[in-house]
């Protein structure tokens, strides 16, 4: 459960594995800091993102360090999770003013964007958060959108 590549080759699922045993270490801070304050917790994780981003440049691929720092970057998006669910009164209201079709839209050409791109998955958890708001602020997507109203 290093997250080396050497140790996950025989079972390809692992590396999704063990940055989810990482961050439900840190889960509860997480989920505290998107209780306390979301715009400093975006800013703070947004910014971890983007050095975890910058570090792997210059360490080498496969390592336990590029691992640790891919972590890093994932913890972004669990906690985009936690703060969409806390705030999804908030979430519900403003994505039900915007048009649906023009979320919905939005949304598929940001998941549109090949994987590998520069910031790809920060464009993809847009779009989730998109999509998820959409579900539970129309009414009118909630028939085609059914799945997503877990998430909120």
């Amino acid at each position: 459960m290093t997250g080396r590549d050497a140790h996950i080759q025989l079972n390809n699922v692992m590396w999704s594995l063990i940055h989810e045993l990482r961050i439900s270490v840190l889960f509860p801070l997480i989920v505290l800091l998107a209780i306390w304050n979301r715009r400093v917790t975006i800013v703070a994780l947004a910014s971890l993102w983007l050095v975890g981003e910058a570090a792997g440049c210059f360490t080498q691929e496969g390592s336990i360090l590029a691992s640790i720092l891919d972590t890093a970057g994932y913890i972004l998006f669990f906690a985009t999770g936690a703060i969409c669910f806390y705030h999804r009164q908030t979430l519900a209201a403003t994505a039900g003013k915007l048009p649906l079709w023009a979320t919905a839209i939005a949304a598929l050409v940001l998941m549109a964007i090949p994987a590998g791109a520069p910031a790809s998955e920060l464009f993809y958890g847009l779009a989730s958060v998109a999509l998820i708001g959409a579900a539970i602020g129309h009414e009118k997507a909630q028939s085609f959108l059914p799945p997503l109203l877990i998430c909120g």
